[in-house]
C-alpha cells in the first residue's frame, strides 16, 4: 500500500506538470533567479511556476549584473513570495521585518524589473498569499478599462493576500492603479513602498482598489518606523490622483510614517478619492496630505458616493503635537482640502474630522478647505455619532491636537490672477446636507466668506466651542441662504469683514453663550433677522438688542493683540450664562465647561465664548492662568 501511494504521488506529480522538482526542502524554500552557478533558472516566469511548495521565494539575483527587463510576469493562484538581492544565488535575501527592521544595514538595494510597454509587469490572479520585496518596478502598461488594469503590479483576486515590502512602482501606465490596481477580493497590504511618477487614464494614479459585487478588499498601509511608505506625483484621468478606493473597500492608512503628496487627478481627489461603500481610516503625521491638486475638486481628498453604497472618511491624528494637516492642496473649482461629493437620501457621503488640521488649502469658487454638496455630512470632533463614532479612532490609537480642537488655517480662494474670490473656507452647496462642528478654530482664511451656505434647503449647521480670527472676507463672516445655523460657545474676533454686517441670513440664526469682539461700526446681524435668537452674548458692537441676556463692552480677554481670548478673572463673561443642550463636555481647549466661580454666577455657570477659565485663575495666580497651564 505504501508503493501505491508513493507511485501515485509521483503520477499526481507529473500530471500537474511539477513532477520531482517539487520534492520540497524544509520551509523556507528558496528558487534562484540568476546567470551564476548556483543559479537554479534565468527566468523569473519559469520559477514561479515552479514554486509549488509552501513556503516558496523565488530569488531574482543580479549579483552578475543580471537584467530582468520587458518582463510580463503572471502569477495564477499560487502562494509565493518574490524578493530581489544582490548577493550571489546561493544566499537567501534580506527582507525587512515591520517590528525589528532590516538589519544593521538598512533597507536592501532593490532589484529592476523593468515592462515591455505593452503588459503588466506582474498579474496576479485567483486566491493565495503573494508577497514583493526588495523590487523596482517600472515601464509597465495595464490593459484599458480594466479594473485590474495597472502597469506596475494588476491583481484580479479571489482571496488573494498581496504584500508589498520595500518596493518601487515607477513610471507605469494603464487605466486604473498605475503602481498597483486590485479588483475582486482580498488584501493589499503597502509597507515601506515608494509608489511614484505613475499614470492612468481612468482612476488610481499610485493605488486602486475596486471590489467585486461579492468581495471585500482590505488595503492597508503599514505602520512601520523602519520603511516609509510614500505616494508622490502620480497622476488619474479621473479620481484619485494618488489612491482610489470603491465599493467594499476598507483604507487603513494609520501610519506615522507615510506620505500621499503631489499627486493629480483630473477631476475629483487629487490626493485620495473614497468611493461608494469604501471607508478609510486615515491617521496619519504632519503634512502628510499636502501638494494634491484636482482639475475640478477635492485637492487633497474627496468622498463621492455611488450606486454601491455610502463612502466614510475619518481623519484623525497618531501624534497630537504633530497633528494630521491637509495642506497645500488645490482644486480648481470646489473643495481646496476636502470635497464631500452630492448624493441622495439612500447614499451620501460623510466626512469624521477628528482634531485634524486644514492649512493653505486654494480653491477658485467653494470651500477654500471643505467643500460639501447636496446630503453631504461633516463632523468635526464629534462626541459620539454613528459614523463618525470617536471610539473607532481611538482603537486605532488616534491621539488628540495638542494644540486645541481643529484648525482650519490660512485656506484661500483665489483665482488664476491671484486674486480673491468668493469662495468660503466652509462651502455648503445643496440641499440636505449637515455640519456639525465642535472645537474648530477658523483663522485668518481668505475669500468671500468663512462660512457659507447656498441653495442649502433641508440642511442643517451647527458650531460650538469655536474660534473665528483674523479671518479676510470680501462679504459678512457668515452667510446663510436657505439653511438655519447655530452657533454656541464661540468667540468671533479681529476679523477683517467687508461688509455692513457680521452674519447674513434668509432662514434663521442662533447665536447663544457667545462673545463678538468685532469692528464697533458692524451690525451682528442685519435689522431684517428672520429666525433668530440671539441669547447670553458679550458684543463689542452696534446695540441691537435690549434683551438683558446680551451685555456690550470690553470682554476683558487675556492677551487679544496676541491672540489669546481666554477670558480674565474678572471678565463679566465668567459664569454668564446657564448649562443645557450640550453639545459636547469640553471646550477648545479640551478643558471641561461648567467650572463655577463660587458667587459670580449670573444666569448660570457657564462661561460665554470659546474657552471656560481655569480655576487657577479663581486665585489670580497669572503665570498658570493668563494663557500658560490654564490653557493645557
Amino acid at each position: 500500500m505504501r508503493f501505491f501511494r508513493f507511485i501515485a504521488g509521483i503520477a499526481l506529480l507529473a500530471a500537474t506538470g511539477h513532477a520531482c522538482a517539487t520534492i520540497c526542502t524544509p520551509v523556507p524554500h528558496y528558487i534562484y533567479v540568476g546567470s551564476g552557478g548556483k543559479c537554479q533558472t534565468a527566468d523569473l516566469q519559469n520559477a514561479i511556476n515552479a514554486g509549488a511548495c509552501p513556503g516558496t521565494t523565488v530569488v531574482g539575483s543580479n549579483n552578475l549584473g543580471e537584467n530582468y527587463a520587458n518582463q510580463h510576469i503572471q502569477v495564477n493562484g499560487v502562494s509565493v513570495a518574490i524578493a530581489g538581492s544582490t548577493a550571489a544565488c546561493d544566499a537567501p535575501p534580506i527582507v525587512c521585518d515591520p517590528t525589528v527592521g532590516c538589519g544593521s544595514g538598512g533597507p536592501p538595494a532593490k532589484i529592476a524589473i523593468g515592462g515591455n510597454g505593452v503588459n503588466p509587469v506582474f498579474y496576479v490572479t485567483g486566491g493565495g498569499s503573494v508577497a514583493f520585496a526588495n523590487l523596482s518596478i517600472s515601464g509597465g502598461k495595464g490593459a484599458d478599462n480594466t479594473l485590474s488594469g495597472s502597469g506596475g503590479i494588476g491583481i484580479f483576486g479571489d482571496g488573494a493576500a498581496v504584500t508589498l515590502r520595500n518596493v518601487e512602482l515607477s513610471n507605469n501606465t494603464g487605466s486604473n492603479g498605475g503602481g498597483v490596481a486590485f479588483y475582486g477580493n482580498g488584501s493589499l497590504t503597502l509597507d515601506g513602498v515608494s509608489i511614484h511618477d505613475n499614470n492612468v487614464n481612468s482612476s488610481g494614479g499610485g493605488v486602486s482598489a475596486f471590489s467585486s459585487a461579492i468581495g471585500h478588499i482590505e488595503v492597508n498601509i503599514a505602520n512601520d518606523a523602519f520603511l516609509p511608505t510614500s505616494i508622490k506625483g502620480n497622476i488619474a484621468a479621473v479620481l484619485g490622483g494618488g489612491i482610489y478606493v470603491d465599493g467594499s473597500v476598507h483604507l487603513a492608512a494609520v501610519s506615522a510614517n507615510a506620505l500621499i503628496q503631489n499627486n493629480q487627478a483630473g477631476q475629483e481627489g487629487g490626493g485620495i478619492s473614497v468611493d461608494g461603500g469604501a471607508i478609510a481610516d486615515i491617521g496619519l503625521v504632519g503634512n502628510a496630505i499636502s501638494g494634491n491638486t484636482s482639475n475640478f475638486a477635492g485637492g487633497g481628498i474627496a468622498a463621492i458616493p455611488d450606486t454601491s453604497g455610502s463612502p466614510v472618511v475619518r481623519l484623525f491624528n497618531l501624534d497630537g503635537t504633530n497633528p494630521l494637516n491637509v495642506q497645500y492642496n488645490k482644486a480648481a473649482q470646489s473643495g481646496g482640502g476636502l470635497y464631500v461629493y452630492p448624493g441622495t437620501a439612500n447614499v451620501h457621503a460623510t466626512a469624521c474630522l477628528f482634531d485634524v488640521d486644514f492649512t493653505a488649502n486654494h480653491a477658485l469658487s467653494e470651500g477654500s478647505a471643505i467643500e460639501v454638496g447636496t446630503y453631504g455630512r461633516v463632523q468635526v470632533n464629534p462626541v459620539n455619532a454613528a459614523e463618525c463614532d470617536p471610539s473607532a479612532v481611538a482603537a486605532l490609537g488616534a491621539k488628540p491636537n495638542a494644540y486645541g480642537g481643529s484648525h482650519l488655517y490660512a485656506n484661500v480662494g483665489i483665482d488664476g490672477s491671484n486674486q480673491l474670490t468668493n469662495a468660503a473656507a466652509i462651502d455648503i452647496d445643496g440641499s440636505n446636507a449637515q455640519v456639525s462642528a465642535q472645537r474648530l478654530n477658523l483663522v485668518q482664511n481668505s475669500g468671500g466668506y468663512a462660512v457659507r451656505a447656498q441653495n442649502a434647503a433641508g440642511s442643517s449647521l451647527a458650531f460650538s466651542q469655536c474660534l473665528l480670527d483674523q479671518n479676510y472676507t470680501l462679504h459678512e463672516l457668515v452667510n446663510l441662504q436657505d439653511a438655519p445655523a447655530t452657533f454656541d460657545g464661540c468667540t468671533f474676533a479681529r476679523d477683517n469683514i467687508n461688509a455692513e454686517g457680521i452674519f447674513a441670513f434668509d432662514t434663521g440664526l442662533t447665536l447663544t453663550r457667545s462673545i463678538v469682539a468685532e469692528a464697533p461700526t458692524l451690525a451682528v446681524w442685519p435689522d431684517i433677522a428672520p429666525g433668530l435668537t440671539a441669547q447670553y452674548l458679550y458684543l463689542s458692537g452696534l446695540v441691537q438688542t435690549s434683551d438683558n441676556t446680551v451685555i456690550y463692552g470690553d470682554p476683558l480677554f487675556v492677551d487679544p493683540d496676541s491672540g489669546d481670548f481666554h477670558l480674565q478673572a474678572t471678565s463679566p463673561a465668567v459664569d454668564f450664562a446657564p448649562t443645557g443642550n450640550e453639545s459636547g463636555p469640553a471646550d477648545l481647549d479640551g478643558r471641561p465647561r461648567e467650572v463655577d466661580k463660587a458667587n459670580v454666577n449670573r444666569f448660570g455657570p457657564r462661561d460665554l465664548g470659546a474657552y471656560e477659565i481655569s480655576p487657577a485663575c479663581f486665585h489670580f495666580d497669572t503665570v498658570s492662568c493668563n494663557g500658560f497651564e490654564a490653557t493645557q
